[in-house]
């Protein structure tokens, strides 16, 4: 018995030692680190990448993506304005008239613009598809009365000293709108601007949301019949969403020329401009002048008389 308990102890002893070594270069690795950090060296930080937008279970068909790289859209420029449109496929799924709790999952993709699916008139056919998540593929979402819209927006970096607004050309019925997960606002039928610079960074991204209601879809209305006598139906919007255009738009902040508009008269020979002005400043004055020319050659140059706050001149 002692010879075997002497032959035992060499593989304790080995053991044991191996295990003393790991915890005595785990120990000089934690000094060391500490030392570096007491020394005024700071450790690179780790990097989290926010989560934009809530990630959807829906695999797209081969060829179909949703692009939110606004350097790829569509827009108009000016010296002092820009319209960048952010039309494409956004984030959607089937909403609750009778709550505004953002989801934060189950999302499938619509397109916008976009009626929703629903049309039962012969006239008109169905359009865009819906790409659907599992949770509610399967549910029906012809007689939908709300539903959600999500995507990313950037702001350019050349925007600091622009008003930031949210445009849609067509709306089908009402607008909240959200971002960030904050509401910003509302925009109503038939369409509307929402100033979200108050809630928006240049340079940065963020996540613009919306809930879309559609009205009257479950309203009861009198409909009357060749006879005038009436009978209960329901009421019925044929185009429910975000039926036009969108746009991000960065604007001056300060006085500026909006709804200008353009009456021409080949009869009286005579042009006429009318615009709105705002954000006037108090005691302040104001002149328009408009240019007309001809392959880059002036024909006409039209200036207003001086204006104030509060004026009102075409």
């Amino acid at each position: 018995m002692k010879n075997k308990t002497n032959k035992q102890k060499p593989l304790k002893t080995r053991r044991t030692f191996i295990q003393s070594m790991i915890v005595f270069v785990v120990g000089l690795s934690i000094f060391a680190a500490c030392k570096e950090t007491m020394a005024g060296t700071e450790t690179p930080a780790l990097k989290v990448k926010p989560t934009a937008v809530y990630q959807s279970d829906v695999l797209l068909p081969k060829g179909v993506k949703a692009v939110w790289d606004l350097s790829k859209a569509y827009r108009e420029k000016t010296p002092t304005r820009e319209r960048i449109c952010i039309n494409g496929l956004w984030q959607w799924q089937p909403g609750d008239t009778k709550t505004d709790q953002l989801p934060t999952a189950n999302w499938g993709y619509f397109k916008v613009p976009g009626n929703w699916p629903g049309i039962r008139h012969y006239y008109q056919k169905e359009s865009q598809r819906v790409y659907a998540h599992p949770s509610w593929k399967d549910k029906p979402v012809d007689d939908l009365a709300a539903a959600w819209y999500q995507r990313e927006i950037s702001i350019p970096n050349n925007w600091g000293e622009r008003r930031v607004v949210i445009s849609l050309e067509y709306l089908n019925s009402i607008a909240e709108v959200y971002i960030d997960g904050k509401k910003a606002g509302q925009m109503l039928f038939p369409s509307g601007e929402l100033d979200i610079t108050p809630m928006c960074t240049p340079g940065s991204k963020h996540v613009l949301s919306m809930k879309v209601t559609a009205l009257p879809q479950q309203d009861v209305v009198a409909v009357f019949n060749d006879s005038n006598a009436p009978r209960q139906g329901r009421g019925e919007v044929m185009r429910r969403g975000l039926c036009g255009d969108v746009y991000l738009i960065g604007e001056p902040s300060g006085a500026r020329i909006d709804n200008v508009k353009i009456i021409t008269s080949f009869r009286k020979e005579e042009i006429t401009f009318k615009t709105a002005q705002l954000n006037l400043a108090l005691g302040k004055q104001y002149t328009l002048r408009a240019v007309i020319t001809d392959k880059e050659r002036k024909v006409a140059d039209f200036t207003s008389k001086s204006f104030r706050e509060g004026d009102i001149k075409d």
